[in-house]
Order: C-alpha cells, then structure tokens, then sequence
C-alpha cells in the first residue's frame, strides 16, 4: 500500500480519537480543527514519508542513504511548520530570547485541554493504549516523560488536573 494512504488513514484515525476526547471536555470545535494543517501538502507528505516510508524499493544502498538523510530533513522542516501552526503543542508556548534565554509562557486552557486530548487520540490511534485503562496508560506516560516537556508551572499543575480527572473517568 502507498505510503501516504498509510498516512492519511492513520491520520483519519487520529483526529476521530482526538475529536471524542475534546467533544467530551466541550472543545467540539477544537476536535474538529484539530491537526488539520497535516493535510497540507507541507505536511502531509513529509509525514507519510517519514513515518511509512518510500515506495520504491529498488535503489541502491547510497541511493536509499541520501534518501533518508533527505527525508529527515524534510519532516523537520514540517515539523517545525506543525508546530507553530497549531498551538496546543507546548513547543509553541517557549519563546527563545537573544542571548539563548527561554521564557516559558503559560498556555491557555483551551489548548492545554487539546494537547492533552492529542496525548489520548495519538496512543488509541496507534494501540499503544489498552482499551480498557487508556487513561493509566497516558497517565504512565506522563511520568516517564513529563521531565522532557516544558510547561509554565500553571500549565504543568493544569495538566496534571486533566490527567487525574480523565483516569477518575468511567472508561
């Protein structure tokens, strides 16, 4: 199957979980809008690429080498994009001062909301997530990880909020 058929069902997959999630925390339209900019050529190409590979499978070894380097570079280019596109990835909430200095700003509820949903709607859609406790598993996940993310502590506390009352949630 073509790379991005691959992609785009997946992505049809993501942005449903993510659409229930926010519908269940009243952000309806934001589930809706959610990701959209990955339709986008700009996007939507680098990511089917990156993620589901090339579908030619007979160049040769340098070939196939400059073709990943070129991939990489082009999902970051995308990424990047992403990003600041959408605001409920918490990339998009640190500003970078001359000098190298980071100010952390806090995000705003309704976008913590759908990055929280996003965590939920990335994991059903790609099963890491046992679909009877998804929450402990996001939960899980948030402890392993949340070293690496960058919040404003109000952001931080308000995630925590989320992820607590989502797992008290009848699954």
């Amino acid at each position: 199957m073509k790379s991005w058929v691959k992609y785009f069902q997946y992505l049809l997959r993501h942005k449903w979980f993510v659409f229930l999630e926010c519908k269940k925390r009243g952000l309806f339209f934001r589930g809706l809008l959610h990701d959209w900019s990955k339709f986008l050529p700009d996007e939507f190409l680098a990511y089917a690429r990156f993620f589901y590979g090339r579908d030619s499978t007979h160049e040769s070894r340098e070939s196939r080498y400059q073709s990943i380097k070129w991939t990489q570079r082009y999902f970051q280019r995308a990424w990047q994009k992403h990003l600041m596109r959408n605001k409920h990835h918490w990339q998009n909430w640190i500003n970078i001062q001359d000098g190298g200095t980071q100010v952390i700003l806090e995000m705003p509820k309704k976008y913590t909301v759908e990055m929280v949903c996003d965590w939920i709607g990335a994991g059903r859609a790609q099963g890491y997530y046992n679909p009877k406790k998804p929450m402990e598993e996001v939960y899980n996940w948030w402890i392993d990880n949340s070293r690496e993310v960058v919040l404003h502590p109000h952001t931080r506390r308000y995630v925590e909020f989320l992820l607590k009352e989502a797992s008290d949630e009848k699954e």
